[in-house]
């Protein structure tokens, strides 16, 4: 029964981190929360289903629910594909919010029976379930630190296939003959209906790109990336409208169906002629060029820094294969004076929840610190009416240093931060740039033309309140640089004439912790309501669920930062984490069950794990672990001071907590930053050890899995 659990456990988990790869090739790149949520909802769901159903006790039940999971795995993915969910109608088609519950509900069936399966096999060890419990979060944190290796198997779906299998050997695991024949069955199913997943959007721009032809194809933790010929394909951002020179033929590099760049296959005299020219104008003749990711500027840099090792490969530059933010930090701590004489990097389209580590103020001054003196950086973004990105990306950069100077051509912003104030060399220089490709000056003001190349309304001065918005500086708290939705304008969603200022995206992530908050309600509360179960003590297990997920969410966006992989930061962290509170579980017994000292040990550990979060995904992994261990302590101690019939609105409770935090924790982090949900939780842990002497001390059975 144990390797089975732990078998089961680790498919689970990989199951959890290959999702968010197939969602983010299909859709969008920042799933996790959610994917995150619906997982937990379906440990919540199988708890209050199995307390209401005790007859399915019985270590068949256990195999039947572990084959169910391996072969609802596949057919998720292929449920999936018939709903056809389109984030870019949500703010004028009522019907999609429907779909994307229809998409949550089909996700959750496969997790749903997984944890029924673990339930039930806790259920049948309630005398000693220690050992069973440990091997939950044991298999768990296993199954999350292997998704990544995996990943490099093949594509995402193919890789659940073989999950799907390995969930359904967890069935023969189970002594005697029908589990045997249940996991066999189940195994082969799972192989011929595998290997499906979901369409990418046409939205994207490689379904996007006419007569696209596929030369390559590189599948990993951090992203399908794709080397493609089109004969369409001509791409130049920034190309002055009197360009003497035009590009020739190139290959396009897209990750995840987006394009991150070119390779010039023919000369790129094109590249003296865009609006990324500018700073070459404002330092030496012979510039060492650093390009921070693939890029526009790919055919002259001198060395790339990119955290993807198949884009890097496939682009055919000399680089590293490093997370930029952290080489920066690492040039800059070497080099007092510089290394580069110009560092160079676009702001690429991402999702208002994805962390952007380089466009922070703290990011831009890393970057200018390993500059030399009469160095630059230059950020180019794409403008947009009215501004966001272009505007945002301006405030930052005066946040950072007072020399800076910003180009823009009529789709395009080039932001350039300097050391010293400009020279008046430097002025004419930019000013004969601008006049003769056709770019107006909007920084500094005062070089600003009377009589400028493109009229426009467009402001670049800071926004008034009224301004429909955010498009505040960014920080290493709140690094979310593409989300400029506010909060006092979400009645602009009811209003048809002002429907086209609403940042959609960022609206779905709100109805996504809505629908999941209400449906944990729904499945996990409401049963245990219509049954009169024996109540809990609700605040002491609402604070751990809440506690524990807005941490661990926390510490995920984080370690995003810090590795720059959405992946491989959900495979550290949410390793780390069922390891780290495996092991606590495991010596709860051992350690006398010590409730109020853990909680304490988590308030003060929570804070310095967050500040101290390393740029590897091995460190990231090995810190959440050590945080994690006395985070496995609480839950189990709360659960045995309960009379027995307590315990399944306990579960209910908790369950419904981690739920809504897991899917809520975005929105906190975005709106208020990242600091402050680490430091709530940290105040959750500490209001439990002051509260703990309320809870009755009473023999009880012990946790279910998926409980914080």
């Amino acid at each position: 029964m144990r390797a089975a659990v732990f078998l089961l456990s680790a498919a689970v988990l990989a199951h959890e981190i290959c999702l968010l790869r197939v969602l983010a090739i299909a859709w969008y790149s920042h799933a996790a929360a959610l994917v995150v949520a619906v997982a937990l909802l379906g440990f919540g769901a199988a708890g209050t289903l199995l307390a209401l159903a005790p007859r399915w006790k019985h270590p068949r039940g256990v195999a039947i629910a572990a084959a169910l999971y391996a072969v609802f795995m596949p057919l998720s993915l292929i449920a999936a594909r018939a709903v056809d969910f389109n984030v870019l109608q949500v703010g004028w088609d009522s019907g999609e919010w429907l779909r994307f519950l229809l998409l949550q509900a089909v996700f959750l069936v496969p997790f749903l029976c997984a944890a029924l399966a673990i339930a039930i096999a806790l259920a049948l060890h309630a005398e000693k379930p220690g050992p069973i419990y440990a091997m939950n979060l044991l298999g768990s944190g296993l199954g999350a630190m292997a998704a990544a290796p995996l990943l490099t198997l093949g594509p995402p779906e193919d890789v659940l296939r073989y999950i799907a299998v390995a969930a359904a050997f967890s069935a023969v695991l189970i002594p005697g003959r029908a589990p045997r024949v249940c996991g066999a069955v189940a195994a082969v199913v799972a192989v011929l209906i595998g290997g499906v997943g979901l369409p990418m959007s046409p939205f994207k721009d490689l379904p996007a790109t006419p007569q696209a032809r596929v030369l390559e194809t590189r599948h990993g933790p951090l992203g399908r990336v794709d080397l493609v010929a089109s004969p369409a394909l001509h791409d130049a951002p920034g190309l002055a409208l009197m360009a003497e020179h035009l590009p020739g033929k190139q290959q396009g590099l897209f990750v995840d169906g987006q394009q991150a760049g070119v390779k010039d296959l023919e000369d790129a005299a094109y590249l003296d002629h865009t609006l990324g020219a500018l700073p070459f104008e404002l330092v030496t003749a012979d510039p060492e060029v650093l390009l921070l990711g693939i890029g526009p500027d790919l055919a002259r840099a001198d060395q790339v820094v990119e955290a993807n090792a198949d884009l890097l490969a496939l682009s055919g530059a000399e680089g590293v294969v490093a997370e930029p933010r952290a080489y920066l930090e690492g040039v800059a701590a070497t080099h007092s004076d510089g290394a580069y004489d110009l560092i160079v990097l676009h702001v690429g389209t991402r999702d208002p929840v994805h962390e952007a580590p380089l466009l922070t103020k703290e990011g831009l001054r890393a970057a200018l610190a390993c500059v030399k003196a009469g160095g630059a950086v230059a950020v180019s973004t794409h403008l947009m009416t009215p501004p966001r990105p272009g505007l945002r990306l301006l405030l930052t950069a005066e946040r950072v240093t007072r020399h800076v100077i910003a180009v823009r051509s009529m789709k395009r912003l080039c932001v350039v931060l300097r050391h010293s104030e400009p020279t008046p060399a430097n002025k004419a220089a930019v000013e004969a740039f601008c006049q003769r490709h056709g770019f107006d000056v909007v920084r500094p003001k005062a070089w600003a033309p009377e009589t400028p190349h493109h009229r426009s309304d467009v402001s670049f001065d800071a926004p008034g309140a009224d301004y429909p918005y955010d498009v505040e500086p960014t920080t290493d708290a709140r690094p979310y640089f593409h989300r400029f939705f506010r909060w006092d304008r979400l009645g602009d969603v009811f209003e048809p004439t002002a429907r086209p200022f609403v940042q959609w995206s960022f609206v779905v992530v709100l109805v996504a912790f809505l629908q999941v908050t209400l449906l944990s309600l729904l499945l996990l509360l409401g049963p245990l309501i219509a049954s009169r179960a024996a109540r809990a003590p609700a605040p002491l297990f609402l604070a751990l669920g809440l506690g524990f997920m807005l941490l661990e969410m926390a510490y995920l966006a984080r370690a995003t930062m810090r590795v720059a992989s959405p992946t491989l930061a959900a495979a550290a962290v949410i390793g780390g984490f069922m390891v780290g509170s495996g092991l606590g579980s495991l010596v709860v017994e051992r350690l006398g069950k010590p409730l109020r000292r853990a909680a304490l040990a988590v308030a003060w550990l929570a804070l310095p794990g967050y500040l101290l979060m390393p740029a590897s995904p091995l460190g990231v992994g090995l810190l959440c672990a050590i945080v994690a261990f006395p985070m496995g302590i609480p839950f189990p101690s709360a659960l045995s001071r309960l009379p027995s019939a307590s315990v399944p609105w306990a579960l209910a409770v908790n369950g419904c907590a981690s739920v809504a935090a897991a899917a809520g924790a975005p929105l906190l982090s975005t709106t208020w930053g990242i600091p402050l949900v680490a430091g709530a939780a940290a105040v959750l842990y500490a209001l439990v050890a002051l509260g703990t002497r309320r809870v009755p001390s009473t023999s009880v059975s012990d946790p279910q899995p998926g409980a914080a």
